[in-house]
């Protein structure tokens, strides 16, 4: 695993596909909170993505751009983007959740090859330490598909329970403070391509607070909509 870490490491830049189902109970109240995000991160700390999110009857969709310690986050509501400086984590890096060292991992396993959309890959299977996967609180399952020719991760399936608010950011109003049981898939390509990542709006100043999430995304706003 630790030439995986360096093979990921040394990389210049990576496209991503990250689902994420979200299942909580919340005083008897159960919700299931279905998030999407597609993009591309370029080393150290670029990343640009689109995000979809499911809320019963609501579909929450946004894009975000992060440069360095710059974020700019489009306010669903309005289509205007937010723009914020040193905050940090309004909407959680997808590079975040590719472990950073051998020792985030307890109990790592070889459990067989396995050709993922026709490329071989090592599956192996392993626990998180606390804080180990995307800096998020807590243990999680790991199923970890890396590649055979390169060492490169492929695919990394994820189980255990965070809070919504570190994956949706502000978006998600009040829900997002709630803990949920999440399963996480994040698929990586495009290996060291040529991506460029820009600031999505010209001269635009920093708002002095981070994006407004839309009211109905509050806990009491969804459960009237099932009441």
């Amino acid at each position: 695993m630790e030439t995986s870490i360096g093979a990921m490491d040394a990389l210049t830049s990576f496209r991503f596909d990250l689902d994420i189902v979200a299942s909580m109970d919340s005083e008897g109240f159960a919700l299931e909170v279905p998030i999407k995000m597609t993009g591309a991160y370029v080393a150290p700390d670029s990343v640009e993505a689109t995000l979809t999110m499911d809320l019963l009857f609501m579909t929450i969709e946004t894009e975000y751009v992060s440069l360095g310690d710059t974020e700019y986050v489009m306010d669903p509501v309005t289509g205007e983007w937010q723009v914020t400086v040193d905050e940090g984590g309004t909407i959680i890096d997808p590079a975040s959740f590719v472990i950073q060292e051998a020792s985030g991992l307890r109990d790592l396993v070889l459990s067989g090859l396995e050709v993922l959309d026709g490329v071989d890959t090592y599956r192996l299977t392993a626990t998180s330490v606390d804080g180990a996967f995307g800096g998020v609180a807590g243990e999680f399952e790991l199923t970890i598909w890396v590649r055979t020719s390169d060492s490169l991760v492929a695919k990394i399936v994820a189980e255990g329970e965070a809070d919504l608010g570190l994956i949706g950011g502000d978006l998600l109003g009040d829900i997002g403070q709630e803990s949920a049981m999440m399963k996480i898939t994040l698929a990586l390509s495009g290996f060291g391509e040529d991506i460029v990542i820009e600031p999505p709006v010209a001269g635009q100043a920093p708002s002095p607070t981070s994006t407004a999430a839309p009211a109905a995304t509050s806990t009491s706003a969804v459960r009237s909509r099932v009441s």
